[in-house]
């Protein structure tokens, strides 16, 4: 079973080019990188496993404060940000993993993230 939707927000950054940030997941240990689905036109941040097959490469992101200690992660060349979707189904192996997805700003809860010190 996937651990519960509150433990995706955890992650820890460390530095990377142009100023911004590879963030690795504290719940997994591999590090972030965004992928393009052509078909539904998505961008989706994934947990680059080093066994994926094709490898996905970490992707550089900017990190901004959001004030109480929280953060935005956002792409380095674009207004988007990391944003959480909840399971729509915990327990169907199909749709009872959280997401994340890079959509525009909203102000919701769902984009704002926690980050561990390297």
């Amino acid at each position: 079973m996937a651990p519960p939707f509150e433990n995706f927000n955890l992650f820890t950054p460390s530095n990377a080019y142009k100023g911004g940030f590879y963030i690795t997941s504290d719940v997994v240990g591999f590090t972030v990188g965004t992928i393009h689905l052509t078909e539904s036109n998505l961008f989706l941040p994934l947990v680059a496993s080093p066994f994926a097959d094709p490898p996905i490469p970490a992707t550089t992101y900017a990190i901004e404060r959001a004030g109480g200690g929280a953060f935005v992660i956002k792409a380095i060349d674009a207004e988007v940000l990391w944003t959480s979707i909840p399971a729509v189904d915990p327990t169907d192996p199909e749709t009872g993993n959280a997401i994340i997805q890079m959509l525009p700003a909203d102000g919701g809860s769902h984009q704002i993230f926690f980050l561990h010190s390297a």
